[in-house]
């Protein structure tokens, strides 16, 4: 045999310890009668070196055995060099080789030499470590593949039902804001018509406010004229009330001195002048003491009554008032007429908005209160005059008074030979029919006298009502004036406010006129909003149909990969059968090449 023969040898693996450290060992027989055989040396005992190989021979039987000490890494494969030298006769030494692996330790190094490698194998089958790495990777990816498009197409289904239900809403809501839109088109047409009547009730407030203006103008200028006619009438109430003073001083003083005297005077005539009447037997004592009163009572008391009325008419006083009755008179009649024009123009103002209304409530019953004590006062100075005229004529009458009681005392030639006459003894005889006479005479002197003393009494009491009157008519003319120069002040006030409430309500006329210009810009852009809600309401309802058959198709989706499922089960128990058949050759073949080494 002249070419080198390749030997195959077949090991069944052994487990054991050599030195302390693990190894795997394998027993073969070597085929066709190897003449030597020798094991191989390694280089090195570091990690990833060779280990050493001890070979056992049996010759001529055949069989050796070799005990592979592991390196210390057992992570990847190990080559097992077996150096294999063959002497033959007829052929010349040729080295052949043959490489034997184990799976878990790197390759080492080569040895020198002309190695022939013998080929042996593992007794268990194992795949490589990177295969099972991709298996694991591929199925692991494969199966969160269909899970996460399981995932993704529930999550789809899920969103397009979220999604259908939102454009749902989103639908109603555009059919809420084309509602909305249709009800905000009517209110600006509302609006547009009410900023029309805005600018319209604006310039008629305009035209009212320069009324106001012109009014408030003209009630100043009759606060100043009422406030001159208020200082001219206090100055009158205050020379009323000096005259008053002096004539009510006057009056009280007549009839203390006067008109009392002249009643008891009278009183007590008449009673002698009944006396004389009554007793007729007595004619000539009843003259002599009527005589006597005459003379001595009478006479004086009318000549005291004369000279004090005489002093009172011709005081310059009561001739003052005498002579400015007329203008008394007027006073009054100024007075109640000056009242009626405040009454009037307070009134007025008070129905032309005045700025102060307190102001004006008090106006108002100034002008009230005024008014009555004008009223009240215009009686007792109307007759003031005629009072002071009475007076005069009240001195004149005493006058004559005191004049007939001189005639009748002394006589006046024919008519009247007097008391003193009929007190002698020719006369007294006569003098009894004159009695009855004088007694009806001096009973009226004496109820004249009484009417003159109650006369004078009411006359006391009249010009001190009118001295009250006038110090009242006074306050209220101060008052009057000082309200008259704040009405003039409000009214001033009055005008710079209706000119400021005109400037304002021009500005108010101009905002209503560009407010209605605006109304009309809205009505145009509520129309298109209508327009475009719309348009919405129609991509809305498109959106819910495209919802729709979203949802539909995405739900569709896990059920159609049902056979695609199933397609993927049968592989993979397909995969399964042939890997088990695959395992089952695999031991069928480790069973016959045992019993071939065995044997």
């Amino acid at each position: 045999m002249g070419m080198p023969r390749f030997y195959r040898a077949r090991a069944a693996p052994r487990s054991g310890v050599s030195k302390g450290r693990p190894h795997l060992g394998f027993r073969c027989r070597v085929q066709r009668y190897p003449s030597e055989i020798y094991g191989g040396i390694p280089q090195s005992d570091r990690p990833g070196a060779a280990c050493c190989v001890r070979v056992n021979t049996e010759l001529p039987s055949g069989f050796f055995q070799r005990d592979i000490p592991l390196l210390h890494s057992l992570r990847s494969r190990v080559r097992v060099f077996l150096t294999l030298r063959q002497q033959d006769s007829r052929t010349p030494h040729y080295p052949t080789r043959r490489t034997a692996t184990a799976r878990g330790i790197p390759s080492p190094r080569l040895h020198a030499g002309h190695p022939l490698e013998c080929s042996m194998t593992r007794s268990t089958h194992a795949h490589g470590l990177g295969m099972r790495i991709a298996v694991i990777v591929l199925s692991t990816l494969l199966a969160a593949m269909v899970f996460l498009y399981v995932v993704t197409t529930s999550k789809i289904a899920d969103g397009a039902a979220k999604l259908s239900a939102g454009t749902t809403q989103v639908d109603d809501g555009s059919k809420d804001v084309s509602d909305g839109a249709g009800q905000l088109a009517a209110g600006a047409e509302d609006l547009s018509a009410g900023a029309a009547k805005l600018d319209k009730g604006a310039s008629d407030a305009n035209d009212g406010a320069t009324k106001l203006v012109t009014g408030s103008a003209s009630a100043a200028s009759g606060a100043a004229s009422l406030d001159a006619g208020a200082q001219s009438l206090a100055a009158g109430a205050l020379s009323a009330a000096d005259g008053a003073a002096n004539l009510a001083a006057g009056a009280q003083q007549l009839y203390d001195e006067g008109a009392l005297k002249i009643a008891d005077g009278a009183n007590a005539a008449a009673a002698g002048a009944s006396d004389l009447a009554a007793k007729t037997g007595d004619f000539t004592a009843g003259v002599v003491g009527a005589n006597g009163i005459i003379v001595d009572q009478l006479i004086p008391g009318a000549k005291s009554l004369n000279d004090e009325l005489a002093a009172a008419a011709t005081s310059d006083d009561v001739k003052a008032a005498a002579a400015n009755g007329a203008l008394l008179a007027k006073t009054a009649t100024e007075a109640q007429e000056h009242a009626e024009m405040l009454k009037a123009l307070v009134a007025g103002l008070s129905t032309t908005q005045a700025p102060d209304a307190t102001t004006v409530a008090t106006i108002q019953a100034l002008a009230n209160g005024l008014e009555q004590e004008v009223d009240g006062m215009a009686a007792p100075t109307s007759k003031a005059g005629e009072l002071a005229q009475g007076l005069i004529n009240a001195s004149a009458g005493a006058g004559l008074v005191y004049g007939g009681l001189n005639i009748l005392a002394s006589g006046d030639g024919d008519k009247w030979p007097g008391t003193k006459y009929l007190a002698s003894d020719p006369v007294a005889p006569a003098l009894a029919g004159g009695a009855e006479f004088l007694k009806g005479k001096l009973g009226e002197l004496s109820a004249g006298a009484g009417s003159l003393a109650t006369k004078t009494q009411s006359l006391v009491d009249g010009a001190w009502s009118l001295n009250s009157g006038v110090q009242s008519l006074q306050s209220g003319s101060a008052n009057l004036s000082a309200g008259a120069t704040n009405l003039a002040t409000g009214t001033t006030s009055l005008s710079a406010g209706a000119s400021s409430l005109a400037s304002g309500l021009a500005t108010l006329s101009k905002g209503a006129a560009d407010l209605n210009e605006g109304t009309g810009t809205l009505v145009d852009g509520s129309a298109e909003l209508a327009a475009g809600s719309g348009d919405l309401s129609d991509g809305t309802a498109q959106l819910v149909d495209g919802a729709a058959q979203l949802e539909a198709g995405a739900s569709g989706t896990v059920p159609s990969l049902l056979p695609f499922g199933l397609g993927i089960l049968l592989a993979g128990l397909i995969a399964i059968g042939l890997w088990i058949g695959h395992r089952v050759n695999h031991r069928a073949r480790l069973a016959n090449a045992g019993s071939v080494v065995t044997a």
